[in-house]
């Protein structure tokens, strides 16, 4: 009898300190719409840059003030919107009307009324 009753304390000890499986943690909740393929939005940064965006499929082309394009890919972002181009250093991460871009060594804030 005694070897039943400690058999039953070990199992009972041993599922107590059992790792729980971990729970499914929720994805945050968006606070901002994301933006459609065929979007066009034009920005104005604090440097002075200012670009036009515009949202194709699975790619996001910028057109600057200057006449230079590049096409950055959308990657996952915790919120907002984020694109990255394939040099792996230039990116586009926007929020609401509110944007930072990294962008040919440079990086700026920038916002756009066309949004929200």
């Amino acid at each position: 009898m005694k070897r039943v009753i400690l058999a039953f304390g070990a199992l009972a000890l041993a599922t107590a300190c059992s790792p729980k499986p971990a729970e499914k943690a929720e994805a945050p909740a968006e606070t901002t719409t994301p933006v459609a393929a065929g979007d066009v939005s034009n920005w104005t940064c604090e440097n002075g840059d200012t670009f036009r965006l515009t949202l194709i499929d699975d790619r996001a082309d910028f057109l600057f003030k200057d006449g230079i394009t590049t096409t950055m890919a959308p990657a996952i972002a915790a919120s907002g919107n984020l694109f990255k181009h394939a040099n792996g250093t230039d990116l586009f991460h926007a929020k609401g009307n509110e944007g930072f871009l990294q962008f040919g060594g440079k990086e700026t804030n920038c916002t756009t009324p066309d949004i929200g």
